[in-house]
């Protein structure tokens, strides 16, 4: 990993870390968390059809360490699809979250089966949410 990489999953990490302490000081969930939130649910119920009530047409995604790259909401219902053929049960969990304007801040736990073997992955995601739907993504994620 570069070492701007790094700076970049240190600094997300921190900036996390604020927010999640300003939640538990008593925010309430913004409509932007409600979106993410709906999101996850989403996911978890596999229920790929919802992708365009919560994702932009167009958003931008980056998945740490690579370069971002412009995805439509299709684009990430095909990868979800393809992700749920190798790992049938896989379910995330969220650890914290945690808002500031349109930015929202996820940890989460990702367990599953792949290869008849159970996995347990951690990452954190940074969501943007522009009118209510999702515009961009940034995952920085362990290796399962």
């Amino acid at each position: 990993m570069t070492r701007f990489m790094k700076l970049l999953v240190t600094s997300l990490t921190l900036s996390l870390g604020m927010l999640v302490a300003q939640v538990a000081m008593g925010a309430d969930d913004s409509a932007n968390v409600k979106v993410v939130k709906k999101f996850y649910a989403e996911l978890n119920q596999k229920n790929l059809k919802a992708a365009p009530t919560v994702l932009a047409k167009t958003l931008r995604q980056t998945y740490l360490p690579g370069a971002p790259r412009e995805d439509t909401a299709e684009d990430v219902r095909d990868h979800m699809a393809a992700v749920y053929k190798v790992v049938p049960d896989l379910k995330y969990d969220l650890n914290n979250v945690a808002s500031q304007g349109d930015v929202v801040f996820t940890s989460w736990t990702a367990t599953g089966t792949r290869d008849a073997k159970p996995f347990k992955m951690e990452g954190m995601t940074m969501f943007r949410v522009s009118r209510g739907k999702i515009v961009s993504m940034v995952v920085a994620m362990g290796k399962c």
